[in-house]
């Protein structure tokens, strides 16, 4: 139990709490895709794709992992 027992304080912590998660994630995504140095790699397309899913994958298999936990 969390202490916090009334509805109307508990509602807004969720949804502020899902938003920072979210938020995360976003960031996540657009320092990994966007700031990455084309130059730095042969093929760039290639590797924002990489990149892509591999985030992704990460995201889905902590997710898996903490729902079993």
């Amino acid at each position: 139990m969390t202490g916090i027992t009334e509805t109307t304080i508990s509602v807004p912590f969720v949804v502020f709490a899902l938003l920072i998660i979210l938020l995360a994630i976003i960031l996540i995504y657009r320092t990994t895709i966007h700031d990455y140095k084309a130059t730095d790699h042969p093929l760039p397309k290639q590797a924002k794709w990489l990149h892509i899913i591999n985030i992704t994958a990460g995201i889905g298999v902590t997710g898996f992992i903490l729902f079993f936990l």
